[in-house]
């Protein structure tokens, strides 16, 4: 809301360019490839895409998350912000989001590799996620 100059979410609605609430509109809650599953927020283990509801894909958190161990696809999610500022991994699932930290993650999917930059201009490689701890890895307003 802030990069809009809006104070609550009616002035957001009027702020914000057609554009942008076309693009919006048009966006995909989730991406499936051959080895993995892109999400903004979360993934229900044994559920097909179909079967995911839009809530779990858009708003959930990587601390009530669990891995999904009827797929063999790695599911790349963000959405919980990552106090430690580098990624996590949760059995097969990975957050990248470090942004809260100052750091934006860009995950390389064939070698699970990331390439973080900040906004000094900064850019520091990371050769694999952490092992997700809750206390670790996400602020306590969002402990469920």
């Amino acid at each position: 809301m802030a990069s809009y100059g809006a104070k609550d979410i009616e002035d957001l609605i009027t702020k914000m360019p057609a554009s942008h609430k076309k693009f919006l509109r048009q966006t995909r809650d989730a991406y499936l490839d051959q080895d993995n599953i892109f999400v903004h927020a979360g993934w229900r283990p044994g559920k097909s895409l179909a079967s995911q509801s839009p809530s779990t894909l858009r708003w959930s958190f990587l601390n009530a998350a669990f891995p999904d161990r009827t797929s063999r696809k790695t599911i790349y999610c963000g959405h919980s912000s990552l106090v430690s500022g580098k990624p996590a991994r949760k059995g097969n699932i990975v957050c990248v989001d470090t942004i809260e930290q100052g750091w934006l993650t860009a995950a390389n999917v064939r070698t699970g590799r990331f390439i973080q930059a900040n906004t000094n201009g900064a850019i520091r490689k990371v050769s694999k996620a952490c092992k997700f701890s809750q206390k670790k890895h996400v602020p306590k307003k969002f402990h469920v």
